[in-house]
This record gives C-alpha cells, structure tokens and sequence, in this order.
C-alpha cells in the first residue's frame, strides 16, 4: 500500500475523527488516543473472522487480519461517505493491529506430531 495520502492535514484529522466516530460509540479521543466500545457491526466482522483455541500458521493468521480490514473497508465504504480510500485502508490496518496487540494473547503452541510423518515413528 504505497499510495500517498494527498490531503491537506486538518482534512486528514477530520476524516480520521470521522471514521474513527462511525466504528465507536461513545467514542472519546484525545491528542494521543481514541477510545470507546466497538459498534455491533465491527465487532460482528472481527470476531466472525478470528479463529480463538485454534493452531494457526503466520500466513493462516495474516491472512485472517488482512480479511477483517478488508471488510472493514467495505462496511465503512458503504456506510460513510466522503472518505479517502487511501487513508481509509491505511487507518484499518493500524487500527486492527492496534486491536489484536491490545486485546488477544497470542502465544506459540506446539505442533503435534502427524501420525504419517515418519521421521518419528
């Protein structure tokens, strides 16, 4: 995503208060965070895509990630008009990397051993 953002920075600041409002309600923010409780919508499309207790792979797993922000793209696209696709897609990734840091533990597991893997039979 090496697209520029050409905006002047207050329509910036503006737009990102915008979405960041359309994915929070009661949304606060000041110079250094933004905070609130998700909407249903958003929460709907991150937890239906994450896989908990499950062994996954690091392309398994950015893959995954790389889905929520797509349909979080799609849903504030078709649901708030007027923002920059670019900056759009470039605050979706820092916000669901910012989610997952914030909020899931991820820890390495072991991968069990196949039983038609006979290296260790």
């Amino acid at each position: 995503m090496s697209e520029k953002v050409n905006l002047p920075e207050s329509m910036i600041e503006r737009q990102l208060n915008r979405i960041q409002e359309h994915l929070f309600s009661d949304y606060t923010n000041d110079e250094e965070s933004y905070q609130g409780t998700l909407k249903p919508e958003v929460q709907k499309i991150i937890f239906d895509n994450l896989k908990f207790n499950e062994p996954l792979d690091d392309e398994a797993f950015m893959e995954i990630l790389a889905t929520i922000v797509k349909q979080l793209v799609e849903w504030v696209e078709s649901t708030l008009q007027g923002i920059n696709e670019n900056l759009l897609k470039r605050f979706m990734l820092d916000f669901v990397h910012q989610f997952v840091s914030n909020n899931l533990t991820l820890a390495p597991v072991d991968t069990p051993i196949s039983k038609h893997d006979y290296s260790y039979m």
